[in-house]
């Protein structure tokens, strides 16, 4: 068995938690997050859409919605949740 020195070891070590991380970062960058606004009829649509799409694809997500009217705004705000 050869013997592995502490600098090997660390340079190693180093190495493997600098690629796990860019891993993470890389994926990160993969994920699309969207943002409505108008959230009236039309949107809804829109948000259903969204929302069956976002079975299928873990890395689409529905963020944040915006409309003047509180009550599109709040059913659209329960449609993302």
């Amino acid at each position: 068995m050869d013997a592995v020195s502490r600098r090997d070891f660390l340079a190693g070590s180093a190495l493997l938690l600098t690629a796990r991380s860019y891993s993470r970062i890389v994926g990160a960058n993969d994920r699309i997050q969207i943002g409505q606004i108008g959230c009236g009829h039309l949107a809804a649509g829109h948000r259903q859409m969204l929302k069956m799409s976002a079975e299928t694809d873990p890395n689409l997500d529905l963020r944040s919605v915006c409309d003047i009217w509180s009550v599109n705004r709040e059913r659209a705000a329960d449609d993302a949740k």
